[in-house]
């Protein structure tokens, strides 16, 4: 029975293991169980191997051996050490001539748990009494009992080498051959038992890992596909396993509304409201097969109602065809990637209170360069994107920049995360901004902040202003909302085509070169051929310089 269930355990155990392997680890509490079951089995097993070579009976067999009158003489050819030992006593093999009153004698060898003390009276040429098991079998087991006649039937057997081994006796024509009865377990426990029992082994082996196996088969059979073929079919990325991912998100959420998802190869990331029409919202990951809360998102949503979309209004069935897509424009291997693909949904920025349509983010990379694209949400590129190509450096310019819009609203996220209006500067590129934010209202020393992919974070401690009156200025003085206007006089003003290589980007801070109040001004670097082009504007929106 050990034995029976070690091979099940094994089986299981090393199943897990082999989905760790191709899939994930959801399993891997199958193997360690498997290795406690078997740490525990396995002395158990050789302690069993051990006594169940002994020759041993149970009281009962040995009773009905009496009764029956199979209480036979037996004289000790030989008498070996075995090495084992249990509670000090040795565990011995012995060559014994069988003297039965009922049939022709007949040699065996057994072994048994002999008593040192013992040892003496079970020497070469000993006569021993023996308790025969069965009438039709040659099962014997060493017993106490004294037989009168026992050292005379002894005298009268052959020598061992003259004798024969166990025969079932003459067999008589139209007579019913004597059915023995088992005595032992259900499968053999020698040699003519050793096929069935590498049979119950194997199945038991098959049963344990198919126990594990089976629930997650095609996962399994996703992982074969890609060693195969090569193809990465674990992935999210991977044709209906994210559409799995998400379905099980919405039944664990109990709502389908989201303000972002990420999907990453190897698990899905949502924001998810915490009941339906909530304004607040949990984070939950899909990862080995099962949906759990991570607790509260660390970024509640500014406005959810502008923010808010459902899970069904993606098309999270075309994510492989789009991640294909945008790795063809990229006109990369994908085999050459490091890192990604990665999608990020979630609705554009939110500009004068109108709600923006659903965006899908594609990003990867190799070892040279990054690529970031845009999609609808029915997964297909932005048509501005495909014209354009990807830009020199592999990264095609997003279809909503922070210079184009949602600037304002990303300026009151790095104000609600520091809680500070002041500044000494604020630098923004087209995809993410740094500042540095004061630690309190009106104190000279600052933290450093940067924004992007919609979340504001404190990267540090910053510096030390000189002179807060002339370096500090409030982030609520500058029209930010006017940056998309003033980025496009700019290049008009500077002759200078929008649509150049290399992305634009823009300072605040106050200048020294307008009189001694340092007034805060706006410049705007417009990257071209073979120089940049600095374009100064007053927080009013008037021009001032251009160099």
């Amino acid at each position: 029975m050990i034995r029976l269930l070690s091979a099940f355990a094994l089986g299981a155990g090393l199943a897990a293991v082999l989905f760790g392997l191709l899939v994930d680890e959801r399993f891997m509490w199958v193997w360690i169980t498997a290795i406690v079951v078997l740490s525990i089995a396995l002395p158990l097993f050789l302690v069993g191997r051990t006594m169940g070579s002994l020759a041993t009976a149970s009281p009962k067999l040995v009773a009905e051996a009496r009764t029956a009158g199979r209480i036979a003489a037996a004289r000790v050819d030989a008498i070996r050490r075995t090495g084992t030992t249990i509670n000090d006593q040795p565990v011995c093999e012995l060559d014994l001539s069988i003297a039965p009153s009922d049939r022709a004698p007949y040699r065996t060898t057994i072994r048994q748990l002999v008593d040192i003390v013992d040892l003496p009276g079970l020497q070469p040429g000993a006569a021993v009494a023996v308790a025969r098991l069965h009438p039709d079998t040659p099962d014997v087991v060493l017993v106490d009992d004294r037989l009168d006649d026992g050292e005379a039937r002894v005298a009268r057997l052959p020598s061992r080498d003259r004798m024969s081994d166990w025969s079932a006796g003459p067999v008589v024509l139209g007579a019913e051959p004597p059915k023995p009865r088992r005595t032992g377990p259900l499968i053999g426990i020698g040699r003519k038992g050793r096929g069935w029992r590498f049979a119950a082994y194997a199945a038991l082996f098959a049963a344990g890992a198919a126990a594990v196996l089976l629930p997650a088969s095609a996962d399994v059979e996703r992982a074969v596909a890609e060693i195969a073929t090569g193809e990465d079919r674990t992935s999210f990325f991977a044709e209906g396993r994210l559409e799995t991912a998400i379905a099980a998100i919405a039944e664990a959420s109990g709502t389908d509304e989201s303000v972002g998802v990420n999907v990453y190869g190897e698990y899905v990331i949502a924001d998810m409201a915490t009941s339906d029409g909530a304004t607040t919202f949990d984070t939950w990951t899909f990862r080995d097969g099962a949906a759990t809360r991570d607790g509260a998102a660390t970024i509640q949503p500014t406005d959810p109602e502008l923010e808010r979309f459902h899970l069904d209004e993606v098309a999270w069935g075309a994510f492989p065809a789009l991640i294909e897509r945008a790795v063809e424009v990229a006109d990369v291997d994908r085999r050459d990637l490091t890192s990604g693909p990665y999608a990020f949904v979630e609705r554009g920025w939110p500009v004068d209170d109108v709600r923006e349509p659903l965006v899908v983010r594609v990003s990867f990379g190799d070892d040279y360069t990054s690529y970031s694209y845009d999609a609808t949400a029915d997964g297909r590129l932005h048509d501005d994107v495909l014209a354009a190509g990807p830009k020199a450096t592999g990264v095609a310019k997003p279809v909503e920049d922070l210079l184009a819009s949602g600037l304002p609203l990303a300026i009151q996220r790095l104000q609600a995360a520091g809680d500070s209006d002041e500044t000494t500067g604020v630098t923004v590129f087209p995809t993410w901004i740094d500042t540095a934010l004061a630690t309190a209202a009106g104190a000279d020393t600052f933290d450093d902040y940067s924004y992007e992919e919609r979340r504001a974070t404190v990267d540090g401690t910053g510096s030390t202003a000189s002179d807060p009156a002339r370096d500090v200025f409030r982030l609520s003085d500058v029209p930010w909302e006017r940056v998309p206007e003033l980025l496009a006089d700019a290049y008009s003003r500077a002759g200078m085509d929008p649509g150049g290589d290399d992305d634009p980007y823009l300072i605040v801070d106050r200048s020294p070169f307008w009189g001694d109040a340092y007034p805060v001004t706006m410049l705007f670097y417009l990257p071209g051929a073979y120089e940049t082009t600095v374009v100064e504007y007053g927080v009013d929106g008037a021009f001032l310089d251009l160099f």
